[in-house]
C-alpha cells in the first residue's frame, strides 16, 4: 500500500480522520492518534486538536541535502518542486560549461552560490511552515510565481545582467587590445628606429 500524497512512497499509517494511507512524512501523531496533515488542518482549525511540531524533518538533514537544490524540497516531501528546482540548477551548469555566458568564472561564482542560498533559505520557510501544521501544496506554478514575484529575486537578475553587460564590454576591450598591440609595438618600433636614425645623420 502506497501513501496517499506520495504514490512512490510505502504507507506506515492510516489517517483516523479521512483513513488514507500516509507516508512517515505525511504522518503528524496529536492526542494518540494519527492524521494526515489536511485533516490535522481542518481539526485544528475546528479547534477539536492542537497541532504538535513535526520531529521528523531534521534541520541539519535538510541543511545538508540544500546544497543540492532541489533534493532539500524531496526531502520535504513536494517532489515536483524539487524536480524544477533542480533541473533548473542543472540547466544553469550546462548553459555555464557551453560558455554561451561570459564570463564563465563570474557566474560559477555568483550564479551557483545564489541558487542554492535562495533554495535553503526557502526550503527552511517551508520546513517552518510543514512544522506548523500548515500544508504545504507540491505546486510548481504557485512557486515561480512567487519567485518572479520575489524582489530579492528581480534585484539579483538585474545585477547579474548588468555584470554580463559590463563583463562583455571590457572582455571585448580586453580582446580588442590584444590584436592590437602587435601592431601598436610594431609601430612604435619602427619609429624609435628612424628616430635614432635621424639623431645619427
Amino acid at each position: 500500500m502506497y501513501c496517499h500524497s506520495h504514490p512512490y512512497r510505502t504507507a506506515t499509517n492510516t489517517c483516523s480522520y479521512c483513513t488514507h494511507p500516509l507516508c512517515e512524512f505525511c504522518t503528524v501523531e496529536s492526542g494518540g492518534k494519527v492524521f494526515c496533515r489536511p485533516c490535522l488542518a481542518i481539526l485544528k482549525e475546528k479547534s477539536f486538536i492542537d497541532v504538535p511540531p513535526s520531529t521528523k524533518l531534521n534541520f541539519g538533514t535538510l541543511f545538508l541535502l540544500s546544497f543540492l537544490p532541489g533534493i532539500n524540497f524531496m526531502y520535504l516531501g513536494l517532489i515536483k518542486r524539487g524536480l524544477a528546482t533542480l533541473t533548473g540548477f542543472f540547466l544553469i551548469i550546462y548553459l555555464l560549461t557551453l560558455g554561451l555566458v561570459r564570463p564563465l568564472p563570474l557566474f560559477l561564482g555568483l550564479s551557483i552560490p545564489v541558487y542554492i542560498l535562495a533554495s535553503m533559505f526557502v526550503g527552511f520557510g517551508v520546513r517552518r511552515r510543514i512544522c506548523s501544521g500548515e500544508v504545504v501544496h507540491d505546486d510548481v506554478s504557485r512557486m515561480l510565481s512567487s519567485l518572479f514575484k520575489s524582489k530579492v529575486f528581480l534585484v539579483i537578475l538585474i545585477l547579474l545582467g548588468a555584470a554580463t553587460v559590463v563583463f562583455t564590454i571590457v572582455g571585448f576591450a580586453f580582446s580588442l587590445l590584444r590584436q592590437l598591440l602587435p601592431i601598436v609595438i610594431l609601430i612604435v618600433g619602427v619609429y624609435l628606429i628612424v628616430r635614432h636614425r635621424n639623431r645619427k645623420e
